[in-house]
């Protein structure tokens, strides 16, 4: 009886080193969200894309933990609105806490040409999670600011 208590006691314990190295193993994977170009909220500034063939879905392939990697995807269901001197990620409707991202999109009339890799590294759910962007596609999104009149 003793014997059989220790054997389910290691693999009771093997079972569970498995299972949290198995949470922790890195893995590479491709994913897809939104991105939009909007108004900033004070409706100073526009922000719209200069790329005819931009559609607004960006794939990204990411490397992290398992568990990293799951919690990235779920956030990247939201769609990333990016405005002149900031950005959310949110669903309609849904307010979300905006980002500082001033160095991707100035609140200044100008044309910019946008690092998609740098912006969606820069999102907290990816920062907070140790999970890396590796590739990005595309790779950068052509985007005109301009001051609106009131």
């Amino acid at each position: 009886m003793k014997v059989l208590i220790q054997c389910l006691l290691v693999t009771l314990i093997a079972a569970l080193a498995w299972a949290w190295a198995e949470s922790d193993s890195l893995a590479t994977v491709q994913s897809a969200t939104i991105v939009e170009f909007a108004a900033d909220p004070e409706g100073m500034y526009a922000a719209k894309v200069d790329d005819q063939g931009w559609t607004g879905v960006v794939r990204v392939t990411l490397r992290g933990s398992g568990a990293g990697i799951d919690r990235t995807q779920r956030a990247f269901v939201q769609t990333l609105v990016v405005w002149p001197g900031g950005s959310r990620r949110g669903a309609a409707g849904k307010p979300a806490p905006a980002v500082a991202l001033q160095a991707f999109l100035p609140s200044t009339d100008g044309r910019y040409v946008i690092d998609l890799a740098e912006l969606v590294a820069a999102q907290p759910e990816l920062r907070d999670l140790g999970v890396v962007v590796t590739r990005v596609e595309p790779a950068s999104v052509r985007v005109i600011v301009e001051a609106r009149s009131r």
